[in-house]
């Protein structure tokens, strides 16, 4: 249908480079031999799946790939860059690496670049801060994997024994070494006293404190799970509180930061109407975009809940927890013998209490009510005892 246009008359976003281009790439999984002929196009990031929350990206592809295609004969009708995430609220470096690439006609590698970002980000050049960057580049913000997004965070998961992923299309299996990871919360921990009032710093720490809690969450969940299925009442009570204490720290880690906080979120979209019955329809519509989605044939038959699952101050809280809660009672009445198992592993009705949720009209806080320095601190020891 294309090829009887000239060109210059249309502009084709690659939409998947960095993960399965079709420009040429005969590596990729969508590979198109001529790839788009004679029409320009630009090379694209997919960063993002229903703006869920967590550190992610492709670093390695995004700038090999780029420069692959510069190279391929198909790349002469390229023309630049283009950004085509869901949602866009997170994981800026990964946006600040994909727009620099048209400036720099030489290949580069990630090491070479953090290196720079960090002293850009923060305003001075300090070698905990960019080992901190050196490690999550090789870490959360290396995926070899095909994965859509990031790694899911299982305080956010419909709950079950076994959870591969939160969303229908997701993953909650970690592909990097969550110990390596944590080094870098370190690095930024240990100077974190220096940059209290730098914005950009006191962002990046929350995220990646946020960040080592989801890793410990993710691996804890397993853990209960193998807790129940030897019977182990106490070591699945213990770990269960354990799981549910975590989620109430990250609730109160993120509330220190207003881009990690439903109230903002809400508070955006009541702002939208302006009386009160466009106001409440609009908060409705803004809590069941990031449950439910839609109906329970959208959400059920359709794999949308969840979809757009936030890791958010106030979500935790008020959502995930209460659904964690209600699960882990269910499974220790069950180890306990006071309720007989049923074939089912799954018989509460998750939607019904999801629903009921976004009808509601409590109001959350959407300015921080916590230091973030001082909070990511406290957290960080609680959790991990250092």
């Amino acid at each position: 249908m294309t090829d009887s246009l000239n060109q210059g008359d249309m502009l084709i976003l690659d939409l998947y480079s960095e993960n399965k281009p079709m420009w040429g790439d005969e590596n990729s999984e969508w590979y198109r031999k001529q790839g788009y002929k004679q029409h320009d196009w630009l090379y694209c990031m997919l960063l993002n799946f229903g703006g869920n929350v967590g550190m992610f990206g492709r670093m390695d592809k995004v700038i090999n790939g780029y420069y692959k295609a510069q190279n391929h004969p198909n790349g002469k009708t390229m023309k630049g860059v283009g950004l085509t995430p869901e949602g866009i609220a997170n994981n800026p470096v990964m946006y600040e690496l994909l727009t620099e690439l048209p400036w720099r006609t030489k290949p580069f590698t990630k090491e070479e670049w953090v290196k720079d970002y960090a002293r850009a980000r923060y305003g001075t050049e300090d070698a905990k801060l960019t080992e901190a960057w050196e490690i999550m580049a090789n870490t959360a913000y290396n995926c070899h994997s095909e994965q859509e997004g990031e790694t899911e965070s299982v305080f956010c998961a419909r709950p079950k024994e076994d959870i591969h992923s939160i969303s229908t299309w997701g993953t909650s299996k970690i592909y990097y070494n969550v110990e390596d990871f944590r080094k870098a919360a370190e690095c930024m921990l240990s100077v974190a006293n220096k940059y209290r009032g730098n914005n950009n710093f006191e962002y990046d720490l929350v995220d990646v404190v946020r960040q080592t809690l989801s890793d410990r969450g993710n691996i804890l969940q397993k853990d209960i799970t193998t807790a129940y299925r030897e019977k182990d009442k106490d070591k699945f009570s213990k770990l269960s509180k354990k799981f549910l204490d975590l989620i109430l720290l990250q609730d109160h880690l993120l509330s220190s930061r207003s881009e990690f906080m439903l109230g903002t979120w809400l508070q955006q979209a009541k702002e939208k109407g302006k009386v009160k019955k466009e106001k409440q329809l609009y908060e409705w519509n803004a809590r069941t975009l990031i449950t439910v989605w839609g109906n329970r044939e959208a959400a059920e038959v359709g794999g949308l809940h969840d979809y757009s699952n936030r890791e958010w101050s106030g979500m935790l809280k008020d959502f995930y927890y209460p659904r964690w809660k209600t699960w882990f009672n269910t499974m220790q009445n069950r180890i306990d013998g006071i309720e007989e198992e049923e074939e089912e592993e799954e018989e509460t009705d998750w939607y019904t209490i999801e629903e009921a949720w976004t009808r509601k009209h409590n109001v959350f806080p959407s300015h921080p009510n916590a230091d973030p320095i001082d909070t990511a601190i406290e957290v960080y020891k609680t959790v991990f005892g250092k």
